[in-house]
């Protein structure tokens, strides 16, 4: 297992046909990768199911790198961002709009 190493970070790409997933330890030359791992999105599903097999996903390929702790993350995806709710309330911090 590794132990705390703050150069380790965590990269989701979550896309409409495939999510990707990416552990990486950050380098003076250029990051190793030390897991990665693609899942089809199964956007039929539906969001909970998306969430879901992301949340998974992330587990997988930490367990993957021998990871105990989750290190920082990063997250990509398609969407725009907005400061409204769906109810029109402003928001302090950005939403993606579905």
């Amino acid at each position: 297992m590794v132990t705390s190493d703050s150069r380790l970070r965590l990269g989701i790409d979550l896309g409409g046909t495939k999510t990707e997933a990416v552990v990486i330890r950050l380098g003076s030359d250029a990051p190793e990768i030390l897991a990665r791992m693609r899942r089809a999105t199964e956007r039929e599903a539906g969001y909970d199911a998306i969430v879901a097999g992301t949340a998974k996903l992330i587990g997988d390929v930490a367990a993957l790198a021998g990871l105990r702790a989750l290190p920082p993350m990063g997250v990509g995806m398609p969407g725009s961002v907005t400061k409204r709710g769906a109810d029109g309330v402003r928001s302090e911090l950005p939403l993606v709009k579905k």
